[in-house]
C-alpha cells in the first residue's frame, strides 16, 4: 500500500495518577530517524521506544514528544477508607466500657492509624507500562494516517499518469503526419532554391530528418 511521509498523531490518556500524551510528527526522510523529547524520568524507556517504532517504521525522520502532568494529590484532599474509619470510630465507643481512663484520640491520630488513609502512591513502573502502550497506540495511528494519505497520493499519481497516456496517444497518432510535413518542407526549401540535387542524396537525407525526428523511444 502507498503510505505517505508526512503524518501526525496525538494521543492523551488520563489516569488517577496524571495525564500523559504523546506528540508524534513524521516527514520524508531516506532513512528511519527518531529523535525522542523525553524527561529524565522516561528516559530509561527510550531503548524500548526506539524498538517500538522501528519494528513498524522503515523510514522517515520522526519526532516524538511525551508529555507527563502528574495528579495534584493536595487539591483532591485524602481518600480516607470510609469502611476502616467507621470500625475504627466503632472500636473507639466500646473501648470506655473496658477501660475506666483513656486519653483522648485526636484527629490526625485516627488518620495515621494504618488503613484509614488510601494509599495514592501509583507504582514506577505502572505508569512506564502506561507509557508504552500509548506509544504504541500514537505509532498505530501514525501510520492509519500516512496510509490515508497515501491513498489520496496514489489516486493523485494515477490522475496525472492518465493524463500522460493520453498526451501520449494524442502525439503517436500526429508522429506520420509531423514526419511527412517535415519531409514536404524540406523538399520545397530545395525547389525553391533551385537546387539541382541527386535524388538518391535528397532521399537520403529525409531519412536522417526522420531518424531525428523520431520520438518513438521517448514515448515508450
Amino acid at each position: 500500500m502507498t503510505a505517505s511521509m508526512t503524518a501526525f498523531s496525538r494521543q492523551e490518556a488520563v489516569f488517577d495518577w496524571g495525564t500523559i500524551s504523546w506528540e508524534i510528527r513524521s516527514v520524508n526522510q531516506r532513512f528511519l530517524e527518531p529523535n525522542f523529547r523525553l524527561s529524565e524520568r522516561f528516559r530509561e524507556l527510550e531503548f524500548n521506544l526506539r524498538d517500538t517504532l522501528r519494528k513498524q517504521l522503515n523510514r522517515g525522520k520522526v519526532e516524538c514528544q511525551l508529555r507527563f502532568q502528574p495528579a495534584d494529590q493536595t487539591a483532591n484532599g485524602l481518600n480516607i477508607h470510609p469502611e476502616n474509619a467507621q470500625a475504627l470510630a466503632q472500636a473507639l465507643q466500646q473501648l470506655p466500657t473496658w477501660f475506666e481512663q483513656l486519653a483522648p484520640v485526636s484527629p490526625l491520630d485516627i488518620l495515621q492509624w494504618p488503613g484509614i488513609v488510601a494509599d495514592t502512591s501509583t507504582d514506577a513502573d505502572s505508569i512506564k507500562k502506561s507509557v508504552l502502550e500509548l506509544f504504541q497506540t500514537a505509532v498505530q495511528d501514525l501510520i492509519q494516517v500516512r496510509l490515508r494519505e497515501g491513498e489520496q497520493l496514489e489516486q493523485l499519481i494515477h490522475q496525472r499518469l492518465d493524463a500522460i497516456d493520453d498526451i501520449v496517444k494524442q502525439v503517436q497518432e500526429k508522429l506520420p503526419a509531423i514526419l511527412e510535413a517535415q519531409k514536404q518542407n524540406l523538399t520545397d526549401k530545395l525547389a525553391e532554391a533551385k537546387v539541382e540535387l541527386d535524388p538518391m542524396r535528397v532521399e537520403q537525407e529525409i531519412v536522417l530528418l526522420a531518424q531525428k525526428a523520431d520520438v518513438a523511444e521517448e514515448l515508450d
